[in-house]
């Protein structure tokens, strides 16, 4: 019990250190790009998310797959695609899976911050990139360098040549040359094309090198009708998201992994996992019953021979004694010598043969059935006749 009582105390002094310790730490974000659905830091979709699932016209659905899987699942039926990864590299296989769908008529959107030389070679464009690694170890040193923002428009005549601002860290690539029959969509302040659509077929393939326009920190600025107006392209048909080709997995990310991103459930899952270790060493005596004297089997077949000797001993009927003690030596020859002195004659015929499979002599085989004659007689036979008799019974059987 006190061992319990100790256990309680350490566990709630934890919960209480652990929470002193994270009141007074001050809020931190996470400057790495995820795009992940789940993820309310500054470059995570969480909010992207959310508004499209609430204000897309027409059904919007989140998938982990792959357009090959998606299509041989029979999952995608007539949807626009939307990928948003950080580096996109797709083998050439799944490349002409995705213009096979773009040639029938859909529209896929990708918006990647690079693009792998396949697609590049493929698709026919070349991405120059900026110094968005230096850009984001000054973000991780002071926040204030998200300050220094980047003019972008979009190209169509409907957005009026409006100039929207972002930081500059967001926009630092570009298209440094694109295919002859593409159109461009949005540039940057130096007439540099952000966002291209290449027709393929009787759809369209729509690259961007500036995704983190799409993360929380962009959708959340005061100028993300830019980004409405380059998802424009992609209305009047459902909307499918896949993480794909960002998480590189086709299920979503592991429970765990989620646990140890966000700090408060990182703490908890740590506090569990002590907690689990405290209750093994508390526990890791052995609790040793004591062990009990094992003692031999009593042996109640001799006792119940006792029992049944004492019954005769004192009825005192030799003869019936000596009846019950013939029969069995008969039963014993049968089995040992294969003679049968119950059902066959007692002459002298039976004596010499059980004389010569025993070895003892046959007058004293002859004595022996003498003593069987009072059995069946009047005659009370006397203890020292019933106790010779058995004797030589045992004798001639141990032979």
């Amino acid at each position: 019990m006190k061992n319990k009582a100790l256990y309680i105390i350490i566990l709630i002094l934890l919960f209480v250190a652990v929470y002193l310790f994270n009141s007074h730490q001050p809020k931190t974000f996470q400057w790495e790009p995820t795009y992940s659905a789940h993820d309310r830091n500054p470059f995570g979709t969480y909010v992207f998310e959310e508004l499209l699932k609430k204000s897309w016209k027409n059904p919007y659905t989140h998938s982990y797959k792959t357009i090959r899987r998606l299509e041989y699942e029979g999952s995608l039926t007539n949807q626009n695609i939307l990928l948003l990864s950080n580096y996109l590299d797709v083998g050439n296989d799944e490349l002409d899976n995705m213009l096979e769908y773009a040639e029938k008529g859909h529209t896929i959107f990708i918006a990647a911050g690079s693009f792998s030389h396949t697609i590049e070679k493929k698709m026919e464009f070349y991405t120059m990139y900026g110094n968005w690694w230096y850009d984001r170890m000054a973000v991780q040193r002071n926040a204030d360098t998200l300050k220094i923002d980047r003019k972008v428009k979009l190209c169509s005549p409907v957005f009026a040549e409006k100039e929207y601002k972002f930081p500059k860290m967001i926009l630092s690539c570009y298209f440094d040359s694109i295919p002859e029959n593409s159109r461009v969509l949005a540039v940057n302040d130096s007439l540099q094309p952000i966002a291209i659509s290449c027709p393929v077929g009787k759809g369209n393939m729509i690259f961007c090198c500036s995704p983190m326009i799409f993360t929380n920190y962009g959708i959340l600025s005061e100028d993300a009708e830019f980004i409405w107006g380059l998802l424009s392209y992609l209305e009047g048909a459902p909307l499918l998201r896949t993480e794909f080709y960002e998480t590189g997995s086709d299920e979503s990310q592991s429970p765990f992994r989620y646990l140890l991103k966000e700090p408060p459930l990182r703490w908890a899952l740590y506090i569990t996992l002590l907690t689990i270790l405290i209750f093994m060493i508390f526990t890791a005596k052995r609790k040793q019953r004591v062990i009990p004297v094992i003692k031999d089997p009593e042996n109640h077949l001799l006792k119940f021979i006792r029992s049944l000797s004492t019954l005769y001993l004192r009825k005192s009927d030799n003869n019936d004694i000596l009846q019950k003690k013939y029969t069995l030596f008969g039963e014993q020859l049968q089995r040992k010598y294969g003679i049968d002195i119950i059902n066959k004659p007692h002459d002298q015929e039976l004596f010499e043969r059980i004389a010569q499979k025993t070895g003892h002599p046959t007058n004293e085989i002859k004595s022996l059935f003498k003593n069987f004659e009072v059995i069946d007689s009047d005659f009370n036979l006397s203890d020292k006749m019933l106790i010779e008799s058995v004797i030589k019974m045992d004798k001639i059987l141990k032979s």
